[in-house]
């Protein structure tokens, strides 16, 4: 393994400007690499603009094959986190086109990196992959195991997809492919927006603005883990210069937390004491959903540096300053 493995590489980071992506984006930066981003939406470059020099942007559509290959021509890696995805109401009523539209572009990206011999790709997976019949940790070899979640059925589909997508290009080509299973991921330029969020930024959301009662979907006792977004980043790119061995490797932590206690956590580091209430005919997903660390950690040393309250206090911190810019 080189001391400066990615000094002076030429890196295609799909979604490089959103939410993840603009944390890698910002991690790859630091080790030296050139990032090359495409996009459909400038509003997301906000996110990266301080990195001014360091990337390049293109514009186009990842649904769009002829527009794949052109991004994915000249580079040394790619990272392909981009992907359709918001909160479980969505994902309830857009199955199909979840499915569709995740599915199109990851065959879209491999394909690109197939032609322009693109020597490494790491795919984003999820630990929505586990099914109901996988055991409490979730380990690696269970994550085709059983059927989804249905209240994520298009979503985790389309990961579970994206990851025999991985395999047979791997298998074909001779790419070096990693697969990243991250857990629950949260921080600073998370989406905020009220009809989509997920649940940390959902919760920190409301807690500002005051909300109270503060009502829960389902009894608040589901379990889940939470890791923070710089840890993810630095795990990842880690991962595709470490272990590009298409074999999936989950990122989370260890500290789960029950979601009532989440939502109390993010109020108290906030100094208000709102009301709790539930709402048990709404879904609260699965009773629990954490995974097993040991492989991250045995394959490239992964250790995450925030805890889950360090990593709430940080990026509740960033909503307050940026919330007048969140419509």
């Amino acid at each position: 393994m080189e001391k400066n493995f990615w000094n002076g590489k030429k890196v295609l980071v799909t979604g490089g400007a959103g939410f993840i992506g603009s944390f890698v984006t910002e991690e790859l930066v630091s080790r030296g690499a050139f990032v090359r981003i495409p996009t459909r939406d400038d509003s997301e470059l906000k996110n990266i603009n301080h990195l001014e020099g360091k990337f390049e942007v293109i514009k186009g559509d990842l649904l769009d094959p002829y527009f794949a290959e052109k991004i994915a021509e000249g580079q040394d890696a790619i990272f392909h986190l981009a992907s359709y995805k918001r909160n479980i109401e969505f994902h309830q009523r857009h199955p199909a086109d979840i499915l569709r539209i995740n599915s199109l572009i990851t065959l879209n990206v491999f394909e690109a990196a197939k032609k322009a011999s693109v020597n490494r790709i790491l795919l984003m997976s999820s630990g929505i992959v586990y099914g109901k019949e996988s055991a409490i940790p979730n380990k690696e070899g269970e994550g085709f195991l059983g059927e989804v979640e249905g209240a994520h059925f298009g979503y985790a589909w389309s990961k579970r997809f994206s990851e025999v997508v991985a395999k047979a290009y791997a298998m074909q080509s001779g790419m070096k492919v990693a697969i990243a299973r991250p857990y629950n991921i949260f921080g600073p330029r998370d989406n905020f927006d009220k009809e989509t969020a997920q649940v940390v930024p959902a919760f920190i959301r409301r807690v500002v603005e005051g909300e109270d009662p503060f009502l829960m979907w389902g009894d608040g006792m589901q379990e889940r883990s939470f890791l923070y977004v710089e840890d993810l980043a630095r795990g990842v790119v880690d991962l595709l210069e470490k272990y590009p061995e298409c074999d999936p490797v989950n990122f989370g932590t260890d500290e789960a937390v029950k979601l009532r206690d989440l939502a109390r956590t993010i109020m108290d580091i906030e100094g208000v004491n709102p009301k709790v209430e539930f709402d048990l005919t709404k879904p609260g997903g699965l009773a629990k959903r954490n995974c097993d660390n040991r492989k991250s950690f045995e394959r490239i040393g992964f250790v995450p540096k925030y805890s889950l309250r360090e990593g709430l206090e940080k990026t509740l911190m960033w909503y307050k300053e940026n919330s007048k810019d969140i419509v």
